[in-house]
């Protein structure tokens, strides 16, 4: 059983059909750039340590023209060190000391084996910062002591300058209070006198009486004499 031949506007459609889809093969060919597949750290991922190197796998190889990679960090710092490098489809860049807890940004620029650049992004979180340094904190609690004897020694040397004052005030004090015990004080002799005064009053007052007594005995005496 033979096929039917196409007449010429079929063969014509049939020729436009198939080179439509040996250019759209073509195009999607050469379309094909490196895609970013997998990264350490990984794309979200929250870590519990700093990482000290960052890694970024394509699906293609990459031609390892000027490879950009930046990893900044929430204090807006740049943490990559060194230049990156290219291993077939992979990227990688050492890192520095992460210093604070926080969102990292890793940015790359690369160019896929057709040529053509490839940029993206990658982030991750660290949860837990590194601990700090032991010198800051050593020459912190060094300092202290020499910031809480300042003051003390404040009021000694308030105390030395007022010690001639305080000497004196202190002198006085035991002048007066040898004196008040070795001598009476006001309300005694106050007493002492009140006690002359009635002393004498009741003296006075007793002889009065006496002498008013004794006063007409001598006079009838006298009368009998005459």
């Amino acid at each position: 059983m033979t096929l039917p031949r196409a007449g010429g506007p079929a063969r014509v459609v049939l020729i436009l059909a198939l080179a439509l889809l040996v250019t759209v093969g073509l195009v999607g060919t050469a379309s094909a750039h490196a895609t970013l597949i997998g990264s350490d750290p990984a794309d979200g991922a929250t870590l519990s340590a700093a990482p000290t190197t960052v890694t970024l796998t394509f699906d293609d190889s990459l031609e390892n023209f000027e490879p950009v990679v930046t990893v900044t960090g929430p204090d807006g710092g740049q943490y990559q060190a060194g230049e990156a490098t290219i291993d077939g489809a992979t990227l990688s860049s050492p890192v520095l000391p992460l210093t604070a807890a926080g969102t990292y940004t890793i940015a790359y620029r690369v160019v896929s084996d057709d040529g053509h650049p490839v940029e993206g992004q990658v982030r991750f979180d660290l949860a837990v910062p590194p601990p700090a340094l032991s010198t800051p904190a050593g020459s912190i609690a060094s300092s202290t002591p020499a910031q809480s004897a300042l003051p003390s020694s404040t009021p000694a040397s308030s105390a030395s300058a007022s010690s001639p004052v305080a000497a004196t005030v202190t002198s006085r004090a035991d002048t007066a209070a040898s004196a008040s015990s070795s001598g009476w004080s006001t309300w005694q002799w106050l007493g002492v006198g009140l006690f002359i005064i009635l002393a004498f009053g009741a003296s006075m007052i007793v002889r009065r009486r006496l002498e008013a007594r004794a006063g007409p005995r001598s006079d009838d005496s006298t009368g009998a004499d005459g």
